[in-house]
């Protein structure tokens, strides 16, 4: 018998929300570049969906077991807004979640980077993703 088993991934963000003072300039080809300068430090910002990240990103083995749970992660971001380094930080009991938050995370995950007196800089953005069965 077959059965149709869906799942779901939320986020919560623990960093500072995209500030008023972002601004956009001129759009490229095709793209919009995106500019914050305010000084001081300002944290990465999310480029388009955290839920894209993990899409289609379920194990399979935690499918079958039906394996729930919530990932906590720290994310290094680069100069270029992708992902250098992941670490968990709160670990779900399936070790197959943990390693899928890992590296859909390392795969698909983009930012604006972090900025300190209008440069980017290396910097860090934290989360959790959290699994569910349905």
């Amino acid at each position: 018998m077959n059965r149709i088993i869906r799942f779901s991934a939320s986020f919560l963000i623990a960093v500072t929300p995209l500030t008023p003072s972002l601004a956009q300039t001129a759009p490229g080809a095709g793209s919009v570049a995106l500019q914050r300068c305010t000084g001081g430090y300002q944290p990465p910002v999310v480029r388009g969906s955290q839920q894209q990240w993990v899409m289609d990103a379920y194990p399979s083995s935690a499918l079958r077991n039906e394996e729930e749970g919530d990932v906590g992660v720290a994310i290094t971001v680069g100069l270029d807004g992708r992902a250098m380094d992941v670490e968990v930080t709160q670990r779900a009991a399936s070790e197959a979640l943990n390693r899928a938050a890992i590296e859909s995370i390392m795969r698909r995950a983009r930012f604006l980077p972090a900025m300190q007196n209008c440069k980017p800089v290396v910097g860090e953005f934290e989360t959790y993703t959290r699994w569910r069965v349905r």
